[in-house]
This record gives structure tokens, sequence and C-alpha cells, in this order.
């Protein structure tokens, strides 16, 4: 699936779970894979989520579309092009952010998928 530069994807947002109120502290992520497939399992809500702070570097649509395919083969094989969707969305949107774009690189965490607050991601030592 390739999105027109400047096109809305049109997200349904009935297709996921809701809660009556909002959270009073929204989650910042910290792995888009793994954020967006939580998100499609129902497990966080789409609108709990402040943002993601992820470690790809993705530039352009080319490189957008392969780590879409991979992500859609691998970690988002059992919810079809949900999970696809959900991401070229968020992107699209700035809701991941991609800091290695501007030389910034947060620590990767085994286990850690979200966070309360922006304040505590760990910044890799430039250079």
């Amino acid at each position: 699936m390739k999105i027109a530069e400047g096109c809305s994807l049109d997200l349904d947002h009935a297709a996921f779970p809701q809660r009556e109120g909002k959270m009073t502290k929204l989650l910042v992520g910290v792995s888009a894979v793994e954020c967006v497939r939580e998100v499609v399992q129902g497990i966080v809500l789409p609108d709990d989520v402040k943002k993601i702070v992820s470690d790809l570097r993705l530039i352009g649509s080319v490189e957008v579309d392969e780590v879409a395919e991979v992500f859609r083969r691998g970690r988002w094989s059992s919810y079809g092009e949900q999970a696809v969707i959900l991401f070229r969305e968020w992107l699209r949107s700035g809701k991941i952010e991609m800091p290695r774009l501007h030389g910034r690189r947060p620590v990767i965490i085994t286990g850690v998928i979200w966070l309360n607050s922006e304040d505590e991601i760990q910044w890799k030592a430039e250079g």
C-alpha cells in the first residue's frame, strides 16, 4: 500500500477499543513496532498515546514502504493491514518522531515500550 504525499489515511478510530474519558497522563512510546502492535491488540488505546520517540531513521516514502513491509510480515503478521495503516498515519501526523534524523539517538532498553514522560528517555552520547 502506498500513500500519496499530503493524503490522509482516514484512520477509522472506531476500529480500535475505546474508553470512557481520557487518561490523566498520556504515554510516550519508545518502540514504534511494539507500540503500534499494542494499540492494534487493544492493550493501549490510541488516544492514550502522546507520541512515540523511535530509533527509526526513515528518509522518504521508499524507506517507509520497506520498513512497513518488514514489520507487516514480522511482528505485525497477525494484524493484517491495520497496524501498517496506523504506523503510516502516525508517521504522517508526526506522532512517531525520529530524532536520529536530527543527530539524537535514544537508548533502547530491552522490554521497555512505554514511558510516562519524555523526560524518562535516555539518550546515547553524541559522537
